[in-house]
């Protein structure tokens, strides 16, 4: 956590100094300018003073403080999913960065009025409303996962479980969730174990089961889902 006190002794952030917090600074700059950021609010404690807190209607967005150069660091976050990051020197572009995302901004109207924000191909597909179909194709893509890549390319093409949100971790765990945007649906899982066995679970499944091919694993997944439909 950066130190304010640091920060004011280098002069990297005189004007948040002078108003005492990240917050403050920018809502006495929003007011200046006829800003909208709606309610600003910020965490407890020292983080309070270099962290600033935004709602809409799309989700959160974050604005902290680098602490090697000037730079307010911008997250927009979604119900389970980024939307876009990035960084600028200016305070009252990143206030106005959030309120163009208050206000409705598509990603690439951001990206054209903020040079300095990016976003993912997935945030494009969760925007345009297909996150799922180009999360597949992403991680069959995905050189990192040869490994792994017959169990996700049957995966897809299975009826039932091509529908699920698709996530790997580890390299070698498929996550299959139900609603990407809200994790407490549920989830299935594949694990490639050693061996090339799998094991195969569900968090509404009380034990997990075991298959020593990639179809009788898919289908002890499909077998799991149904349970949980029933």
């Amino acid at each position: 956590m950066i130190e304010f006190s640091d920060l004011a002794s280098r002069e990297l952030y005189r004007d948040l100094a002078e108003a005492g917090s990240l917050k403050a600074a920018l809502e006495m700059a929003s007011q200046e300018r006829g800003i909208d950021l709606g309610e600003v609010t910020a965490p407890e404690g020292d983080a309070g003073l270099v962290v600033a807190w935004f709602t809409s209607s799309r989700g959160g967005i974050g604005i902290s403080l680098a602490a090697e150069e000037r730079l307010f660091l911008i997250k927009i976050e979604g119900k389970g999913h980024g939307w876009a990051t990035g960084g600028t020197p200016v305070l009252l572009d990143a206030a106005r960065t959030v309120e163009a995302w208050r206000r409705g901004a598509s990603l690439q109207a951001l990206k054209s009025a903020f040079p300095f924000m990016g976003y993912t191909r997935l945030a494009q597909a969760f925007e345009e409303g297909n996150p799922t179909a180009v999360r597949w194709q992403e991680l069959i893509g995905d050189g990192d996962l040869d490994d792994l890549r017959p169990l996700l390319v049957t995966a897809h093409r299975h009826l039932t479980l091509g529908k699920l949100f698709p996530s790997v971790t580890h390299l070698t765990l498929l996550r299959l969730a139900i609603d990407p945007s809200d994790r407490s649906a549920g989830e299935a899982w594949i694990a490639l174990e050693a061996g090339s066995s799998y094991s195969i679970g569900a968090s509404w499944a009380p034990e997990s089961r075991r298959a020593s091919s990639v179809d009788d694993a898919i289908a002890e997944a499909a077998e799991i889902l149904t349970q949980r439909q029933d």
